[in-house]
């Protein structure tokens, strides 16, 4: 199953001028793919999408670990 949510970003350190670095996709990417259920996760900054893949994933989970590193569903 693929899932697709958007979200807002609180940027990093090392983003500027709301120019977001490919290390923030990574760590919300990293992130999601945590979760049981998460087979894989792509973030877009630009988009502000996160697409998820996999089955059962638990929605207040997500949000949580979201929540953890700045990103807001």
């Amino acid at each position: 199953m693929l899932l697709t949510y958007s979200f807002a970003y609180l940027p990093c350190q090392a983003c500027t001028a709301k120019i977001h670095c490919e290390q923030c996709q990574e760590t919300i990417a990293a992130a999601a793919c945590r979760l049981d259920g998460v087979e894989a996760a792509e973030a877009n900054i630009k988009e502000q999408t996160l697409r998820i893949t996999g089955d059962g994933v638990d929605a207040d989970a997500l949000e949580d670990a979201m929540d953890a590193i700045g990103v807001f569903l």
